[in-house]
């Protein structure tokens, strides 16, 4: 029986890898043809006639800012080892052939976390 093929994407790890929206689009999930700087050659065709859609494309949108959750440290710790203990169900997962993960970062370092149970 064949199952449908899912990517989780660590967003720390895209992040932190300096990778944009429009790049993870194109060049990972759509495998577009892209240069060596993840530019996806669609992209360089379009942006030969909209210039400044470079400048959209990265822009950060939809970002909250950081606020005051009003929460004492140990809430934020119990709410931290419940979320790692959730987490932790379904880490049997990650070994399955139709299951990938792009720019694995902060997923495998909380993965380690778990207890071989």
């Amino acid at each position: 029986r064949k199952g449908v093929k899912v990517i989780l994407l660590d967003l720390t790890g895209l992040k932190e890898r300096g990778v944009e929206a429009y790049q993870l689009m194109g060049c990972d999930l759509m495998r577009e043809v892209c240069d060596e700087d993840m530019v996806p050659e669609f992209v360089k065709v379009f942006a030969a006639a909209h210039p400044g859609i470079m400048d959209e494309l990265r822009a950060d949108v939809n970002v909250r800012p950081s606020g005051n959750m009003d929460l004492a440290d140990s809430q934020i710790d119990d709410i931290e080892v419940e979320m790692q203990r959730y987490d932790c169900g379904y880490r049997h997962l990650l070994d399955h052939e139709n299951l990938s993960v792009l720019y694995n970062n902060m997923l495998g370092v909380n993965m380690k976390k778990c207890s071989s149970e």
